[in-house]
């Protein structure tokens, strides 16, 4: 079990990746890194690729994509061996509303037959906590349906897999909203990460006038 607690302000990012191979037995490695020049990051609680001549599999768990040093989504992202990448679900928030600093508590463990954790995120006074599961078969690249919980929404795959972080009430709430996701999903191992989960973000953005006027200026 590895867990842990890191305060991130707009001047001084602390990036903390936990990563474990799916075919591996043992508990995930840590890794920190404080960046103080780089504000858009993709901080991910756990994260796992294996590749063979089968395919990739591969798993991102407890995804922050930040802007600015400020959250801008949340979110699972799954490929399984012989399948194109899926977004499990995805919490967009009004960045430019946020407060400066945020926190974030995390804790996971990883083996070849499971993944499962939970994190925290703080604004302010306001919560966001997220707890998932995932049972996992390494040899076959594949994994069953998870259990999500988001905030206290017990998440399910035939609900909406994208969320609006609203957190001018008295308590951060997320609003579900119907959209068609984009075709093209990135895989959690592509290098260009930042810049392709902006391309989804955008492309629902298109797609729902809700999102538009959430996000405001931001979905440009």
């Amino acid at each position: 079990m590895k867990y842990g607690t890191i305060l991130v302000s707009g001047f001084c990012l602390l990036v903390v990746s936990l990563v474990a191979g799916v075919t591996r037995g043992d508990d995930l490695d840590t890794a920190a890194k404080a960046d103080s020049l780089s504000l858009d990051a993709v901080f991910t609680v756990s994260k796992s690729v294996s590749k063979n001549e089968g395919g990739e599999f591969a798993m991102t768990n407890g995804g922050i994509l930040l802007k600015n040093g400020r959250p801008e989504a949340c979110f699972d992202l799954v490929r399984a061996r012989g399948k194109d990448p899926e977004i499990v679900y995805l919490i967009l928030f009004q960045t430019e509303k946020l407060p400066q600093e945020f926190k974030i508590s995390m804790e996971a463990s990883s083996n070849s037959n499971r993944s499962r954790g939970k994190y925290s995120l703080r604004l302010a006074d306001k919560t966001l906590d997220v707890a998932y599961d995932y049972e996992i078969d390494s040899s076959a690249g594949e994994f069953s349906e998870p259990t999500i919980k988001l905030g206290d929404r017990n998440w399910s795959a035939a609900s909406p897999r994208v969320f609006l972080a609203e957190h001018t009430g008295q308590k951060l709430s997320l609003k579900s909203v119907e959209v068609s996701l984009p075709e093209k999903i990135p895989s959690p191992s592509d290098e260009d990460l930042i810049e392709q989960l902006r391309k989804v973000i955008a492309g629902i953005a298109r797609e729902s006038k809700e999102v538009r006027e959430f996000l405001g200026a931001s979905a440009k």
